[in-house]
C-alpha cells in the first residue's frame, strides 16, 4: 500500500490537447488542438484555382459561416466554438429524490424530472453530495447517470462532482446513510431470497434487515460495481464548465490556490491525482476481498482509507471538505480582502469568471461574495435540511437563482475591473442584495448561514417558516 502511494508522487500538468485518461473519465470527447486540426485540413485539401477563384471561395466561406453563427469568427473567445450554450447547475441533493426532480425542472433540463428534454448546447453540473441524509441516494445516482447518457446523445453534457459524502461512502463511513434506505435495501435483499418475510408469514426483524441493508449498501458501492465505478471514475474535484461570460470554476467545497500549486497549477493534474489515489485504494480493496480466505491475518495491514484522508486532495482542507469560502471573514481584519485576492488569482489561472461551490447550506438562498466572483449555491435542497427545489443558471453572462416562487438575478454581464481589490469590497454587485424577494442582503444571508445549528425539528435540521420562500433558522452542515 505504501509503495502504491509513493508512486503517486506530485501531480504534473497533463497535455491539454488531444485524448487522455481525463477526457475519458469525464465522458467527453477530447478537445483537439486547433493548430493540428487546421494543419491536417490544409494538408488534405487540394485546391487548384486561380487567385480570383480562391478569393471568391474564401469570401463565400466566411460569409456563409458568419450567417450561420457570427460568433464562430471570434479568435480568442471560447464561446465562439458553441454560440448560445447554456450553463446550469444544481447543488447538493442528499438523497431527496422529489426535490432533485423539481430542481432538474427548474434548471430547464427535464420537463418531468426523469428524462433529458433540454436538447443540445446545455452544460449541466451537479456539485456533489448526492448521497446520505435522504432515503433515495441510489435512485438519484442512477437518475444522474441516465440524464448524462441522454444529454450526450442530444449534444449536451452532464458533469457530477465528488462531494465529501461520496468520499465517505468510498471510505466505508456509513454514519450518514438514511436509516430508511438501509432498511429498504435489507428488506429487498432478504425477501428476494424467499427464506421468510411477509409471503411466508414470518419476519426477520429490524436487526436482520439493518445488517443485510448495510451489506447491500457496501456491495452497491464496492470496486467494480456499477455505482462504485461511477463515483470512482467519473466524479471530478474541480472543473471549468461554460464558455465566454459563463466560464465557471465548479468545486464541491471550493478550490484554494494551494491545491493547484501542489499539482502543477493544473486542474487536470489535480483531478488525475485524485483519480489515481482512489484507484490505488480500490484496487487494493478489491484484491484483499478476493483473497480474504488466503490472506495473512497475523500481519497488521494499513487502512487504505486513512491514506485517502491524509492526502491533500481529500483532507479537511481539500476541495471536498474545506469551509474557507463560506467562513466568517468578518472575524479577522483583512480576511475578506485576502480571500478575494486569492480567488482572483485562481480564476485568472484557470480562465474562469467565477467559482461556484456547494457544501455549506445557505438557508436564505444562493449568495455571492467577492463582488460576484464567488457563488455559494447549496440551499438545503434535501428535506433533511430545508427541502425545496433550486437551480443556478448562466446564459450570456446573466446568472440567476431559480426557486419555485421566484427568480433572483445574482449577476449581470459586466466589464472586467482593472483592480480586483475594489471589487472585493462589495458583496452585492446588484445580485441578490437589491432584488431578493425576501428583502435580505447577501451579507445578511451569509451571517444567517453561519449561526450555530438549532436542535432538530420535525426530523429535519430547521424549523421552517415558508414565507416568500424564506426559511427560518440557520444551517451549517457538520459534514
Amino acid at each position: 500500500m505504501q509503495d502504491r502511494f509513493a508512486k503517486l508522487g506530485t501531480s504534473q500538468p497533463r497535455e491539454r490537447c488531444g485524448g487522455d485518461r481525463f477526457a475519458t473519465a469525464t465522458r467527453r470527447l477530447p478537445r483537439a488542438c486547433p493548430s493540428t486540426s487546421m494543419a491536417v485540413w490544409l494538408g488534405n485539401a487540394r485546391v487548384v484555382a486561380s487567385t480570383q477563384t480562391l478569393a471568391l471561395f474564401v469570401f463565400v466561406f466566411v460569409a456563409s459561416a458568419s450567417a450561420e453563427s457570427p460568433s464562430k469568427l471570434g479568435a480568442s473567445d471560447p464561446a465562439a466554438r458553441a454560440p448560445g450554450r447554456r450553463l446550469v447547475a444544481v447543488p447538493d441533493l442528499h438523497g431527496d429524490l422529489a426535490h432533485a426532480r423539481r430542481s432538474f425542472q427548474l434548471a430547464g433540463i427535464s420537463t418531468d424530472g426523469d428524462s433529458w428534454s433540454a436538447g443540445a448546447n446545455v452544460e449541466f453540473v451537479q456539485t456533489g453530495d448526492v448521497v446520505d441524509r435522504g432515503e433515495h441516494s441510489i435512485e438519484i445516482l442512477r437518475l444522474l447517470t441516465k440524464l448524462r447518457d441522454e444529454a450526450r446523445d442530444a449534444g449536451s453534457s452532464v458533469t457530477a462532482l465528488l462531494g465529501n459524502h461520496e468520499l465517505l461512502t468510498l471510505q466505508g463511513d456509513y454514519r450518514y446513510v438514511a436509516r430508511e434506505e438501509i432498511v429498504r435495501l435489507g428488506t429487498e435483499s432478504l425477501e428476494s431470497k424467499k427464506l421468510g418475510g411477509e409471503e411466508m408469514g414470518t419476519g426477520y426483524g429490524l436487526r436482520a434487515y439493518w445488517a443485510a441493508g448495510l451489506m447491500a449498501w457496501k456491495k452497491t458501492f464496492a470496486p467494480r460495481s456499477e455505482l462504485g465505478d461511477e463515483i470512482r471514475k467519473n466524479r471530478l474535484l474541480a472543473t471549468v464548465v461554460g464558455e465566454g461570460l459563463c466560464a465557471t470554476l465548479f468545486s464541491h467545497a471550493g478550490v484554494r490556490r494551494s491545491h493547484l500549486r501542489k499539482h502543477g497549477d493544473s486542474i487536470e493534474a489535480l483531478n488525475a491525482f485524485a483519480f489515481d489515489s482512489i484507484a490505488a485504494v480500490s484496487d487494493d480493496d478489491h484484491h484483499s476481498t478476493e483473497t480474504a480466505e488466503t490472506a495473512d491475518t497475523t500481519s497488521p495491514k494499513p487502512d487504505p482509507n486513512r491514506f485517502l484522508g491524509s492526502l491533500d486532495v481529500f483532507d479537511t482542507d481539500s476541495p471536498v471538505w474545506n469551509r474557507f469560502w463560506s467562513d466568517d471573514w468578518d472575524a479577522r481584519q483583512g480576511a475578506e480582502r485576502d480571500a478575494c485576492a486569492e480567488l482572483e488569482s485562481i480564476l485568472k489561472l484557470v480562465g474562469a469568471r467565477r467559482m461556484v461551490v456547494g457544501h455549506t447550506v445557505q438557508p436564505r438562498g444562493m449568495t455571492t461574495r467577492c463582488g460576484g466572483r464567488l457563488h455559494l449555491i447549496d440551499v438545503g435542497i434535501s428535506d433533511k435540511y430545508v427541502g425545496r427545489g433550486a437551480a443556478w443558471t448562466c446564459e450570456s453572462g446573466t446568472v440567476e437563482a431559480r426557486y419555485d416562487d421566484r427568480v433572483v438575478v445574482l449577476e449581470t454581464p459586466r466589464v472586467e475591473p482593472s483592480e480586483p481589490e475594489t471589487e472585493a469590497k462589495s458583496e452585492t454587485n446588484g445580485d441578490a442584495a437589491s432584488i431578493r424577494s425576501d428583502g435580505a442582503s447577501s451579507s445578511d444571508a451569509k451571517k444567517d448561514s453561519e449561526r450555530v445549528e438549532p436542535p432538530r425539528v420535525g426530523g429535519g435540521w430547521f424549523g421552517r417558516t415558508k414565507t416568500s420562500g424564506v426559511v427560518g433558522g440557520a444551517a451549517k452542515e457538520e459534514l
